[in-house]
């Protein structure tokens, strides 16, 4: 007996358990709550795939961003406040994208974030 089946009737999402904290987060250098960790799981990919993190403000400019090439793991990434330029992002609330591109199609998973000083 042979049995058939479509890959894309079973795949549910790749990127499952994303978490970001502490939220609010402080990235002012007094050595609390500077960092935002950013955890998520790979599922369901048979290779490595390109992940990106995005990080966006409220007008849906992309203010810091990264791709990675990941593989079926537990992840950490981590977000230090500033932008692309090195340059400390405003107090204010941001949407955190994970992404990954596989041969199936684009998964997404988002966060939103606060930024306080």
């Amino acid at each position: 007996i042979d049995v058939v089946t479509s890959v894309s009737d079973v795949v549910a999402d790749v990127i499952v358990r994303m978490q970001v904290e502490p939220n609010p987060f402080t990235p002012n250098n007094d050595g609390v709550n500077d960092v935002l960790g950013i955890a998520y799981d790979i599922l369901r990919v048979v290779e490595r795939v390109p992940v990106s993190v995005e990080i966006f403000d409220l007008s849906g400019r992309i203010i810091r961003n990264w791709t990675v090439m990941r593989k079926v793991t537990a992840v950490e990434e981590t977000w230090d406040g500033r932008d692309n330029s090195g340059e400390m992002a405003v107090p204010g609330l941001y949407v955190v994208k994970v992404s990954a591109n596989t041969d199936e199609r684009d998964f997404a998973a988002t966060r939103l974030v606060a930024v306080a000083y």
